[in-house]
């Protein structure tokens, strides 16, 4: 089963997108199998991450600009903006992956999320969620 969502982001923010994951989930039916979310897009990304506490999106986005800033100097001829976000995609992965266990996320057991990462916006973000069956 595969299902598409849409989401409007702000300017480099992280979203937590586990509720509309579990939702989907739900409605597969599946007990054991494998949950795959994926943005489709090269300036945005999924990550699984902590994101009870504000703080951690906060942390996590300051290390990202510190690791990958926008600057002048890019050999792509695109906005500075833009370029980082395509490297900040490309090292950190389009798509996060989690077991179903007992229909529930192995991954929430360890308190993660499922972050839909915005590193250029605003935009309108569609991100796909597979639900595949152990069988």
């Amino acid at each position: 089963m595969i299902e598409v969502r849409s989401i409007v982001t702000e300017k480099c923010g992280v979203h937590d997108i586990t509720g509309e994951v579990k939702q989907i989930v739900a409605q597969s039916g599946v007990r054991d199998g494998l949950v795959t979310v994926q943005v489709a897009c090269a300036d945005a990304g999924i990550l699984t991450l902590s994101c009870s506490d504000l703080k951690i999106k906060e942390d996590l986005l300051a290390d990202i600009r510190r690791l990958i800033p926008s600057r002048i100097t890019f050999r792509k001829e695109v906005s500075p903006e833009g370029t980082a976000a395509n490297l900040k995609n490309a090292l950190f992965g389009s798509a996060a992956l989690s077991i179903l266990k007992d229909g529930q996320l192995v991954s929430e057991e360890g308190g993660q999320a499922f972050c839909l990462c915005e590193y250029d916006g605003p935009q309108e973000r569609q991100y796909y969620v597979s639900v595949m069956a152990d069988r």
